[in-house]
């Protein structure tokens, strides 16, 4: 019926989206990491040899496979890569730091800055956040909750996500860290110095590659760029921010999450209210 309906490109593109996508619900299927092949790979084998590029990789860490692999774990093999100072590891490293993975298929890609959180994988197209990997999805195909067919695209971020942190003083989220004795990069400004991390602005001709450019607050960051520095590290520590939530937004997490407000008895203050609400919300509210 469609092949009716649409052009031959546009079938075909479909076809192969609808191949691709059903070949990745197999446990056994594998992309190349070094071209765009996809196959099927015996579970049993170490090596994987993609069947067009011939390039050879571990079917565990999917590194390309070299002779001081044979004998080593995994975990090994990449701390000799590092040691050995590897171009790879090295990318790894900056992807690490400054790049996302898709939590569908694993596929790394470097990120410029700017524009929105909500990212589709160019690989597999699947759709999520890029400060916490929550999956985007149409209200009414989404099952976390009942109100959700009432939405349109929306992931359900954790309350550590750079989606409700974004906004908040970088003063708020240094605290959080350092109660938690949590080491974090935070070298004052030196003059004249600009934010020098990348991203792409929309211009007349298209997006547009470039720097911030903004004065550096801390850290060879500017204010903004700092914020996602430190809400990363969160995240990567799993820390809680209700500590540093305002009396309005630990209503909004349990608004969020469907639950009602504890009863304000008279006279109580505000701060005595939030530390109540955000009890509620540590206890009844798994962060993830």
């Amino acid at each position: 019926m469609l092949k009716g309906l649409l052009e031959e490109t546009v079938h075909e593109l479909f076809q192969r989206k609808l191949r691709d996508r059903t070949l990745m619900q197999d446990p056994n299927f594998k992309w190349c990491v070094k071209c765009s092949s996809g196959f099927i790979a015996n579970p049993r084998q170490k090596r994987l040899v993609c069947p067009d590029c011939r390039s050879v990789t571990c079917a565990s860490c999917r590194k390309p496979w070299e002779k001081q692999h044979e004998g080593l774990s995994c975990e090994a093999y990449a701390a000799w890569l590092e040691e050995n100072n590897d171009p790879e590891t090295q990318l790894n490293k900056h992807l690490a730091d400054h790049g996302v993975t898709c939590p569908n298929c694993a596929n790394r890609y470097s990120l410029s800055k700017g524009g929105c959180m909500h990212l589709t994988c160019p690989q597999c197209q699947h759709e999520f956040c890029v400060g916490c990997a929550k999956p985007f999805s149409m209200g009414a195909k989404c099952k976390v909750s009942e109100y959700c067919a009432k939405l349109g695209l929306h992931a359900h971020h954790p309350r550590n996500c750079l989606f409700y942190l974004r906004d908040k003083e970088p003063q708020l989220l240094e605290k959080l860290l350092e109660d938690n004795n949590i080491e974090y990069e935070k070298e004052a400004a030196k003059e004249n110095f600009r934010c020098s991390v990348q991203l792409q602005r929309e211009t007349p001709e298209g997006l547009l590659d470039s720097t911030c450019g903004l004065a550096v607050e801390k850290a060879g960051l500017c204010r903004t760029h700092f914020i996602e520095y430190l809400v990363k590290v969160i995240g990567r520590h799993k820390l809680d921010p209700v500590a540093i939530f305002d009396l309005t937004e630990v209503q909004q997490e349990l608004r969020r999450r469907g639950k009602p407000l504890p009863i304000r008895e008279g006279g109580q203050t505000d701060a005595d209210y939030t530390a109540l609400c955000a009890q509620v919300v540590q206890e009844q509210i798994p962060l993830d």
